[in-house]
């Protein structure tokens, strides 16, 4: 979205811990140019660059994937590209229950839906505490469940809630048992309302972007009739 000459890089204004030159949103003078979308990219909220040294100078973060084998994504957090070159997510919104589903497409296979550890649920072996959040098709299992809401003073739409509502969200830099074998990522991680942000890791909000759906390819089996709608940050 293109905006006037008066437009200003959002940064301290949104507390989204960015050098005044990253690109991550534009706002109308006055404050942040809220409008509705239906696809969205989630901006990591938080400072992570004491976890990313190498990318530090890019200051700005989002929510993407890794593959770890077929069908089974882990979600990791990833340098912010160009607005097209970035993951983007939608809410299916067709839960009996009224749930918001985070999905993803990979257009032309199946679309991915994020799925949140449980309490009790196996987790990341080495932090058996944590609860990892990872993209598979739908029926795969975890808790799935995702809001969106604004938070006050500054109305941002935020990624909230999880499987509790209640709870927040943080990242930490984890291994990931790839195929060529462990590599570390930023990852993100769910931390329910009685629990603590580990030592090692940073809390984070997520930071509704606007962006396109894009689009299915033919012969893809599902659609996006469903697709809810949702307030987001122009970028």
């Amino acid at each position: 979205m293109l905006f006037a000459s008066t437009t200003l890089a959002l940064a301290l204004g949104l507390g989204l811990g960015l050098t005044a030159a990253s690109p991550i949103a534009v706002a109308r003078a006055g404050g942040p140019a809220i409008i509705d979308g239906k696809a969205f990219q989630l901006a990591a909220r938080g400072e992570l660059r004491p976890l990313d040294p190498d990318n530090a100078a890019n200051n700005a973060w989002v929510l993407s994937m890794q593959r770890i084998s077929q069908g089974v994504y882990a979600s990791v957090v990833v340098p912010r590209r160009a607005k097209t070159e970035n993951p983007t997510f939608y809410f299916n919104r067709t839960e009996a229950d009224g749930r918001q589903m985070l999905n993803i497409d990979i257009p032309g296979v199946y679309p991915l839906v994020a799925t949140v550890a449980g309490r009790d649920q196996a987790t990341d072996g080495d932090h058996p505490g944590e609860h990892v959040v990872s993209f598979a098709p739908a029926g795969s299992g975890g808790t799935p469940g995702m809001y969106w809401f604004y938070r006050s003073p500054e109305s941002i739409p935020l990624l909230g809630g999880g499987p509790a509502r209640v709870g927040s969200w943080a990242v930490c830099r984890r291994p990931l048992p790839l195929p060529s074998g462990p590599k570390d990522f930023l990852q993100p991680r769910y931390v329910y309302e009685d629990e603590a942000v580990p030592s090692d890791c940073a809390p984070v909000d997520w930071v509704v972007l606007c962006a396109d759906l894009v689009p299915l390819k033919p012969g893809d089996n599902w659609n996006h009739d469903s697709v809810g709608d949702v307030k987001c940050v122009a970028q």
